[in-house]
């Protein structure tokens, strides 16, 4: 069912198995590369948000979780962010220093080709809720979308006017999603495939993420992104 009501929405930053082509759980590539980023800030106030390794030097993440240009990895590696990459659908990917991650996530949508407003196709994700540094792994199903009316306009840390939530299409999941989810990744349960990042929580109806809209281009950036300016 189509929902076209404007949901009231919270930021989740800060603060079992089904049948699938590929295996999920502790030996999943796609586990083992999701990463608590703790948001250091100048002045003392930060965060966690989940992010996950798409490249050697590149971690994908929601968006509103752009707050610092240094981040705590895991609870111990330190990486400063040297550039970021845009979707303007409230999704990042931070072009960082450090140590390269091992494991990364390969497959991609094509968001011209997946349609993600058809109810009861199966999603699982991985996230580091309360900040934990072993993402915990839920599953569920696409319940729709519905439509976001307005926006909230924040400065973020690269000194850019970002979009915290834009307007548009948000598709839902009936995925339980706490603080610290914020920037997990969405998989196709079918495919493994990566389709949406979360973004929001949507009261009582679930977790809501929008499309991926970064080009091929932009993803090949990120994999190529050699930690270096």
């Amino acid at each position: 069912m189509k929902l076209f009501t404007s949901a009231l929405i919270l930021i989740l930053s800060f603060f079992p198995f089904i049948a699938c082509q590929s295996q999920i759980g502790r030996t999943d590539t796609r586990f083992k590369a999701t990463h608590i980023i703790n948001i250091l800030r100048l002045d003392g106030t930060g965060g966690f948000c989940t992010s996950s390794a798409i490249g050697p030097h590149a971690l994908i993440s929601a968006a509103h979780c752009d707050l610092a240009n240094t981040f705590l990895v895991d609870g111990s590696v330190l990486v400063h962010v040297l550039g970021r990459i845009f979707d303007d659908n409230e999704h990042v990917i931070f072009l960082v220093d450090g140590p390269e991650f091992k494991k990364t996530i390969a497959a991609f949508y094509d968001p011209s080709n997946y349609d993600m407003d058809i109810p009861g196709k199966r999603v699982f994700f991985y996230g580091n809720a309360y900040g934990t540094t072993t993402p915990l792994l839920r599953e569920g199903y696409n319940m729709g979308f519905t439509s976001v009316l307005s926006k909230k306009i924040i400065p973020n840390a690269s000194g850019t006017v970002l979009s915290k939530m834009p307007t548009g299409v948000l598709f839902l999941f009936d995925i339980h999603a706490v603080p610290g989810d914020s920037g997990g990744a969405l998989y196709d349960s079918d495919t493994g495939k990566l389709v949406s990042i979360i973004s929001t929580a949507v009261f009582d109806l679930g977790t809501g993420g929008y499309a991926l809209r970064f080009t091929s281009k932009q993803v090949r950036q990120a994999k190529t992104f050699k930690g270096v300016l």
